[in-house]
């Protein structure tokens, strides 16, 4: 019987190593790790001063790809650990491990509405709501400031943005448009933990937010809603679960979007709450259909948590948990005061230190990878 390999034999041969050989570059950190300083060496039994030299990582894979796969899970674990510890101590000093697991199977099912403020454009410069407000104000001529600053110092920022309206419309709409164009992105588009939402969120998002960021990071949005306008196929985008974005306060391009001042929030939302207009109708539907994760927002009291709050206290709709990411108070609300109030509405904060707001970027980063099952916790 001829030993001889056929042609088509060999061919076949030739594929299964090429694929191999994908599958070994493919892990390239890993076998530099399991590499030594000076390969190994098989001195050949032809010709002894010829001498065979193999990376340990190659002599493995090729001889025992069983133990190769052992080794290169635990490599993979372990960096996963370093590459998280960051966020997993923080989890751990909290004890919050639990609370993340709950979100993070809500993110693996598709159940998460990003509600993304100020704080996920602000590492792409754009400012934030007091800091636009006190732009706009150094703006217009015939604002009493100290009125308006004392509004800026209880959090009033309604009643400051009505100031500015009613002294100059012409320039609030001015400098809204300029400061938060779609031309203020980056060039090399945005930056930061908002480029993660297409990884927590398949379907819809909801934003404070004027800018055009999230429409950069996600551009293929199937519908949306501007502030008081009626929306272009929010709703049922919305129920089949698309793509579709929900922007509260309106876009910066079309002024007549705006909700701005106190009068504009009556008007959209109506006093008392009127379920029939479109944009609390919009944002009840998600706040009972969905569970919201708060990025990048103070959480101050306002009037979207009060209109959460309304929801619950009817009690006409099963609610189900909410989350935050949340930079524990630097004020006079204490972080218990602020976390009872949040888990009135069902909104569970995961607490990082104040000011320190990488972990935003981190604890969203550790919870795609174990929504995809890469890492468990």
């Amino acid at each position: 019987m001829s030993n001889r390999i056929s042609d088509h034999d060999a061919e076949l041969i030739r594929r299964a190593d090429d694929l191999l050989k994908n599958e070994y570059d493919q892990n390239s950190e890993f076998n530099d790790a399991l590499n030594g300083v000076e390969p190994l060496e098989i001195r050949s039994i032809h010709d002894h001063d010829v001498i065979y030299r193999l990376e340990p990582s190659e002599a493995l894979f090729w001889a025992d790809r069983v133990t190769y796969n052992d080794e290169l899970t635990t490599w993979t674990e372990q960096q996963l650990a370093g590459k998280h510890k960051e966020a997993l101590d923080l989890l751990e000093k909290n004890d919050q491990i639990g609370l993340f697991r709950e979100m993070t199977d809500a993110i693996r099912r598709n159940r998460i509405v990003p509600f993304v403020g100020a704080g996920m454009s602000f590492e792409s410069n754009f400012p934030l709501w007091g800091q636009a407000l006190k732009t706009i104000m150094n703006k217009i001529d015939g604002v009493e400031k100290n009125v308006f600053q004392d509004a800026l110092d209880k959090g009033d920022y309604l009643l400051a943005a009505e100031l500015l309206w009613n002294a100059d419309e012409t320039q609030v709409k001015g400098v809204i448009r300029s400061k938060f164009a779609k031309s203020c992105i980056p060039t090399n588009g945005p930056l930061g933990a908002v480029n993660l939402l297409g990884e927590i969120s398949r379907g819809c998002i909801v934003t404070t937010n004027y800018d055009r960021i999230i429409e950069t990071v996600i551009p293929s949005l199937d519908g949306y809603m501007h502030g008081r306008q009626e929306g272009h196929n929010f709703i049922p985008n919305l129920v089949r679960g698309e793509r579709c974005l929900l922007k509260l306060h309106g876009d910066a391009d079309n002024s007549d979007s705006y909700v701005f001042t106190r009068s504009q929030y009556e008007e959209a939302y109506g006093t008392p709450f009127d379920f029939g207009r479109p944009l609390p109708k919009a944002l009840r539907q998600i706040f009972i259909g969905h569970s919201l994760l708060f990025l990048g927002c103070s959480l101050v009291q306002d009037r979207t948590l009060e209109l959460f709050e309304e929801v619950i206290d009817n009690r006409n709709f099963e609610v189900p948990d909410h989350y935050a990411i949340l930079s524990e108070p630097d004020g006079d609300e204490t972080r218990n005061q602020k976390e009872n109030r949040l888990l009135k509405t069902r909104i569970l904060p995961i607490w990082y230190p104040a000011g320190e707001h990488q972990y935003v970027g981190n604890l969203l980063r550790l919870a795609i990878d174990v929504a995809r099952g890469i890492i468990q916790l």
